[in-house]
């Protein structure tokens, strides 16, 4: 659900096979991973699967096992997504060192022409909002919050993007925001638009951290 249109992963790509993991099976891998030291932290996405609630749910489940039945206190990072609640948000935080919310695009147009299925202010600038606010009323939650930008592929300009940035910097507390030059993949929407050239990435990076 809630396709991008230049995504690798995208619902209805080609012929890919879609498989899920339960929290339970998903946890204990990655504890065998980690004993074994093959795995130094864990990053956890998700596709939506029945709405974004259902989706964090799987993904909550899974870092509270990973934190209490194996008892790990490395790094988790957790994705947080659309449409996930208030209270999903605070207990991400809660389990997580960090937790992300991908903007994709710096304004609304930007995205509904990269993610049509995606709400800007409603679903996504919302959570951000919700983890500065958390982060107000429980100062010792201890999470990072950062996001990411896909870079070229609908006309978005580095004003955009770094302006967007300095904001979520200064108003939300955000500790990074991140770039993807945009390449195309075959079997997607934007599958014939020109890949962007990797030093403008380069650029936003040195931009954004002057």
């Amino acid at each position: 659900e809630r396709n991008c249109n230049y995504c690798v992963f995208r619902a209805g790509r080609g012929k890919t096979k879609r498989v899920t993991i339960t929290p339970d099976a998903l946890a204990a891998a990655f504890d065998q991973l980690q004993r074994a030291r093959l795995a130094d932290g864990l990053f956890l996405s998700s596709g939506i699967i029945k709405g974004g609630i259902s989706a964090q749910d799987k993904i909550l489940d899974a870092g509270e096992i990973i934190r209490k039945k194996y008892r790990y206190r490395g790094y988790i990072h957790l994705k947080l997504m659309p449409g996930a609640e208030y209270d999903q948000v605070y207990r991400a935080m809660q389990i997580a060192d960090r937790v992300s919310v991908n903007l994709e695009g710096p304004t609304e147009a930007r995205l509904q022409a990269l993610a049509p299925k995606k709400k800007f202010s409603d679903e996504l600038l919302i959570q951000l909002q919700r983890t500065h606010e958390i982060k107000q009323r429980a100062p010792s939650i201890r999470a990072s919050v950062v996001t990411q930008f896909v870079v070229g592929a609908v006309g978005d300009t580095d004003l955009e993007i770094l302006s967007l940035g300095d904001r979520l910097y200064n108003r939300l507390g955000l500790k990074r925001t991140y770039f993807s030059a945009f390449g195309p993949v075959i079997d997607t929407p934007f599958e014939n638009l020109p890949a962007t050239d990797p030093i403008r990435e380069f650029r936003l990076y040195q931009a954004s951290f002057l």
